[in-house]
């Protein structure tokens, strides 16, 4: 199965075999743009341009949790590991953290950029989010104290992508440079 968001307001979920699509989500009022699947494969979570994130059951194609609410666009959107803790992040520059079992905030939204976040990424261990944004930094945060980790990573233009190795000794960054960086 392929999952995408959609210009149309749904998340539609295809057949990779036959190019068909199988079922639409819809729940969002604007564009989404923000996708992922939990680790178990048994929930989607998508954001949207409305602001919200809707947790969906990846079996039933209901919605689990009322919608999650940012105050601007969510661009990105990434699950723990473990699948306890969903990690959002718009086009306000914040990061919010939230209980998928309540659909509860923890904690207030971490401040991470002064503008538009483009993507998340988080550690094979669930202990840092990594950050990428259009003011031409991508950051690390400790997704407990919700702090910075380590040094601004700077380009001279947006970043748009941001990765971990799987040893987590290394974080992979891209964006209007069309170079790729690696930070140890």
């Amino acid at each position: 199965k392929i999952i995408s968001t959609s210009s149309d307001m749904t998340v539609r979920i295809w057949d990779v075999e036959t190019g068909q699509q199988e079922n639409s989500l819809e729940g969002h009022s604007c564009k989404t743009c923000g996708l992922a699947v939990s680790m178990d494969g048994r929930r989607i979570v998508s954001g949207g341009e409305d602001g919200r994130v809707i947790i969906w059951d990846a079996d039933t194609k209901e919605i689990q949790t009322q919608p999650l609410i940012h105050d601007s666009l969510v661009y990105s959107v990434v699950w723990s590991p473990d699948g306890h803790c969903l990690i959002s992040a718009s086009r306000d520059g914040q990061i919010y953290f939230w209980s998928t079992p309540t659909g509860t905030q923890l904690g207030s939204p971490l401040h991470a950029h002064s503008n538009p976040i483009i993507t998340l990424a988080i550690s094979p261990d669930s202990e840092l989010i990594g950050s990428a944004s259009v003011d031409g930094t991508a950051r690390l945060w400790s997704t407990m104290t919700h702090k910075p980790f380590g040094r601004v990573l700077q380009h001279a233009k947006r970043v748009s992508a941001i990765a971990f190795s799987p040893n987590r000794q290394l974080v992979a960054t891209g964006g209007q440079e069309n170079i790729i960086f690696l930070w140890d």
